[in-house]
Formats: structure tokens, C-alpha cells, sequence
């Protein structure tokens, strides 16, 4: 089995639980026999909305201009979106067992949830600014701030939103994978320590801009 039993699981909020966490997604879907990944920010709609209580329903939109958007032109497109917040290296030097037997590898701790289902184009009346002001609330919220639609001139929300496309994703399956050390139970806190001291920069997008374009 993969992953192994002790690094999966398939109850739903667990998955949640990485999906509200992270907030952003690679959607991977097929363009005429072609993977096409599409990377955006994907927000959870409220339980109380979801058409199905059994099945979660994400939002999200792109620029009319990603051929994510001419591909849910015509239907509904099935889909795997994958939620990663979190990974890290782990080095086997860490381990107490090097220093009793070296038999200790390399190997890589990360946290992800995938969810299979099917993305669908939102273009009822009114849709896409339902799906801007659910994807707003959420990320500044979660950021601490207070910014709303309302708060830029109508003209200029307006010009904006023609260029993009809202969606919703109704998932079908979903899958949370976290290995952290479950197999090494001895091992976890030298890892934990080791994560917390070897961040690499490189998993800040502020390290990204600071080395310019």
C-alpha cells in the first residue's frame, strides 16, 4: 500500500484540516491527453452551502486567459487539486540510532491532501462576485485583515472581474498523507528539532521577490 497506512488517511477532516491551512492548490487535470497543473489560491465554501452534505465544495477563479478556463468552456472536468502546506528534509545524521548502528538514511517529511472530483465553470448571475467576496473573507481573515470588494471604486471591480472566471470543485474522494516521522516514534523530536533549525529561505515567497525578476 502507498502510501503506508501510518502516513495516510482518508477521513474528510482530516483533509479539510490541510485544505484550510494551506489555501492554495495545484488543480491537475487533462487537456487532450496532456497534464495540465494549474496553480491558485482555492477556498472551502461554508458546510451549510455544499449541495451534498457528503461531498466538500471548493471555490476559486482564473484569468480568462489560463486554458484551464477554455477547458470548462464546454463541461465539467474531472480533476485531482492537491493541498501541500508543509515540507522539510530530513538528515539521517540527526537520528540516535546513527550513533548506535548507522543503518539510517535520508528521507523527506512533508504534509499534503488530495481531493478527486470535478471542477465546473461558475456563470449564473451574480456567481463570480459571490465566489470573490467567499475567497476575500477568507484570506483576509486568515491574514488579519479587512479588506472587501466594497472598499475598491465599482468601475474598477468591474474592469477587473472581466478578465477572470470563478469555478466551483465538488470533491468525490479525498486523501491526507503526513509523514512525520510516525514510523521513528523514537526519533520525532530530534526531527522536530532539526525542521525548526533548517527552514530553508527558499520556502518563503518573500525570498523569491527579494532576488528580483
Amino acid at each position: 500500500m502507498y502510501p503506508p497506512a501510518y502516513f495516510s488517511d482518508s477521513e474528510l477532516d482530516a483533509a479539510l484540516e490541510v485544505a484550510r491551512a494551506t489555501r492554495f492548490a495545484t488543480i491537475v487535470t487533462i487537456d487532450g491527453g496532456s497534464i495540465l497543473p494549474v496553480h491558485v489560491p482555492v477556498s472551502l465554501r461554508s458546510r451549510d452551502s455544499w449541495r451534498d452534505a457528503r461531498r466538500p465544495e471548493f471555490v476559486g477563479h482564473v484569468v480568462t486567459s489560463n486554458p484551464l478556463f477554455d477547458l470548462l468552456q464546454n463541461s465539467d472536468v474531472p480533476a485531482t487539486v492537491i493541498f501541500q502546506p508543509a515540507e522539510g528534509y530530513v538528515s539521517p545524521g540527526i537520528y540516535d540510532e546513527k550513533q548506535r548502528s548507522g543503518r539510517v538514511v535520508p528521507t523527506w517529511n512533508y504534509v499534503a491532501a488530495h481531493f478527486q472530483g470535478a471542477l465546473h465553470l461558475e456563470q449564473g448571475e451574480g456567481d463570480l462576485r459571490r465566489i470573490l467576496e467567499t475567497q476575500i473573507a477568507d484570506y483576509e481573515g486568515a491574514a488579519g485583515g479587512t479588506w472587501c470588494l466594497d472598499d475598491a471604486p465599482t468601475d474598477y471591480i468591474d474592469k477587473m472581474a472581466a478578465a477572470i472566471a470563478g469555478f466551483s470543485f465538488t470533491a468525490t474522494g479525498w486523501k491526507t498523507i503526513r509523514k512525520l516521522s510516525q514510523n521513528k516514534p523514537d526519533e520525532r523530536q530530534n526531527v522536530t528539532r532539526w525542521l525548526d533549525d533548517h527552514a530553508l529561505p527558499a520556502s518563503s515567497i518573500s525570498y523569491w521577490m527579494r532576488k528580483g525578476i
